[in-house]
């Protein structure tokens, strides 16, 4: 079996690049089926995996300097996600 270390902050990209009109909850592990379809890099993670450290990175959203305010209240928006403190004071 191959494992293969991505960077997670572009499968977060990825997602945040289509889901700016979406209104209602989407499921994270369909969305982490898509990816891993999609985007050649991804084609041997794993589904739980990914998973896992997209929910990670999203427990955390506050520390992704990388992504606008709007795009962090769209992703824990689409995945139903808690936010901190820290990241309600923002």
């Amino acid at each position: 079996m191959t494992f293969v270390c991505i960077d997670i902050s572009d499968v977060i990209k990825y997602i945040s690049d289509r889901i700016a009109n979406y209104d209602k909850p989407e499921s994270m592990t369909e969305w982490c089926k898509k990816v891993i379809k999609e985007l050649p890099f991804c084609k041997f993670q794993s589904l739980t995996c990914m998973r896992a450290r997209l929910t990670r990175a999203l427990r955390k959203i506050e520390n992704l300097i990388e992504y606008s305010l709007m795009e962090k209240l769209q992703l824990v928006f689409i995945f139903s996600r808690p936010v901190s403190d820290r990241f309600v004071q923002m």
